[in-house]
């Protein structure tokens, strides 16, 4: 069954990454081109096909947003855009449930060395902190780990291909005791990717 399909001013390729449910039974997620600018549409949709468009992306709060938002306990969702912003690397965007977006972090704004191009959605904890990589930047230009709390930006590790992999796309998940885990699509001892684990 098709719920939903978009048509271009309200959306065009929800790519690299799934939906978000809520506890009501809505669905939340991201297009990465589409909208009033082409830079993207975040969306909300219920299971019945009831479509609603809840923030256009206009290129200096991010565009090429991919990943599924994650959602806090108020209500306000979460995620990344992989392109636009102040520097063009990218941003760390939070959606109120009023359809206020504002941008928490502006990546590239410490050049490469902070990540670009954040192509997965985020991992959240309980005390609000945010969680996500990067598929370029770093002290080796191929990809970074990174938290983000409140505006504070932390860099967690840069990756390196031929050591631990590198360019990860896949959205991190989080353990009990905040331990981080993910994939790195190519590099490590064979060259054809890697499986990783950030202990805090």
């Amino acid at each position: 069954t098709v719920l939903y399909s978009f048509s271009g001013p309200d959306g065009s390729s929800p790519a690299y990454g799934s939906l978000m449910l809520d506890k009501t039974g809505n669905l939340y997620g991201v297009t990465a081109w589409g909208g009033a600018s082409n830079d993207g549409v975040i969306f909300r949709i219920t299971t019945g096909g009831s479509f609603t468009l809840l923030h256009n992306f206009a290129g200096t709060d991010g565009s090429l947003a991919n990943g599924a938002p994650v959602e806090d306990a108020s209500g306000n969702l979460y995620g990344t855009a992989a392109q636009g912003g102040n520097y063009g690397a990218g941003t760390v965007w939070k959606l109120t449930p009023t359809g206020v977006l504002s941008v928490l972090y502006q990546l590239g704004a410490a050049g490469t060395a902070d990540g670009s191009y954040p192509l997965a959605g985020l991992a959240r904890d309980s005390k609000g902190t945010l969680y996500g990589v990067t598929y370029y930047g770093g002290s080796y230009g191929q990809g970074t780990v990174f938290k983000v709390k409140g505006h504070t930006f932390t860099l967690l590790h840069s990756f390196n291909c031929s050591s631990d992999g590198c360019y990860p796309v896949g959205a991190l998940i989080k353990d009990k005791s905040g331990n981080l885990f993910g994939t790195g699509n190519v590099g490590g001892a064979n060259g054809v990717g890697t499986l990783w684990e950030v202990v805090q």
